[in-house]
């Protein structure tokens, strides 16, 4: 099974300890992968980012966009804005921070939203998809 195979099987089982680990222990994950795995860990419980993070040592460079992660969920819970307007990250993470802020300016409560429909990540998958293999 080749890494991309086993990263699909894993977000399908929603087993995001286990995929953090294969995602930091391959060395090139592709952009898209980022991406997804944004969305997905988006989408699950604050226990489960503490589950990911003991599986990446502090040493692994990765470990610091999972960080962010944490910090963007949180904002997000929060409806927090203006801070995750402040937020500066790689090109291919700050495409999908800005997306959310588009989608957010327009509808301000974030987390009724995404508690409401997953059909809210759809459009945000399909564009990281085509920016991340462009």
């Amino acid at each position: 099974m080749n890494i991309n195979n086993l990263l699909d099987k894993l977000i399908k089982s929603r087993n995001f300890t286990e995929y953090a680990f294969a995602y930091n222990t391959h060395p090139t994950p592709s952009p898209y992968y980022k991406s997804i795995m944004l969305l997905h860990l988006l989408t699950t419980n604050i226990k489960e980012y503490y589950k990911a993070l003991q599986t990446i040592s502090v040493e692994e460079a990765n470990s610091q966009e999972i960080n962010f992660i944490i910090q963007l969920d949180l904002l997000i819970n929060t409806c927090n804005l203006k801070k995750i307007k402040e937020i500066k990250a790689s090109d291919d993470i700050q495409y999908f921070i800005d997306k959310i802020i588009s989608i957010s300016t327009e509808n301000q409560n974030i987390k009724e939203k995404k508690l409401s429909s997953k059909d809210y990540y759809k459009d945000i998958i399909k564009d990281c998809m085509f920016v991340s293999r462009n």
